[in-house]
């Protein structure tokens, strides 16, 4: 989550949702999904709940061309909005956790 520093300037902490999931699962959800670092850095923020404002000041980009990113991520994962693409990010994430076990995905 996006928090404020002393000199008033937004700050991303450790304490960040995604820090919850390993870099692992990060890259591979990039492979998978042809993401370009950029739009990792946007997806990681959105897990987050950065706002697309608050990433645009964040990462120094404007706010349209951070909505052209989402929107980019969005087409790429073939999800719809920011609840589909956690749904997406989780899935990768459990569907390796099961391989590291030796252990088939579990299937609905």
């Amino acid at each position: 989550m996006t928090q404020v520093a002393a000199n008033g300037r937004r700050h991303r902490g450790t304490g960040r949702v995604d820090c919850l999931l390993p870099e692992a699962t990060w890259h591979a959800f990039a492979f998978q999904f042809d993401l370009t670092e950029r739009e990792l850095e946007v997806a990681r923020g959105l897990f987050a709940g950065v706002t697309e404002p608050e990433l645009a000041d964040d990462l120094g980009i404007s706010r349209h061309t951070t909505h052209t990113y989402v929107s980019r991520i969005y087409r790429k994962a073939q999800v719809r909005n920011r609840a589909e693409l956690l749904l997406q990010v989780f899935i990768q994430h459990l569907g390796r956790g099961s391989e590291r076990n030796g252990r088939e995905p579990r299937r609905s």
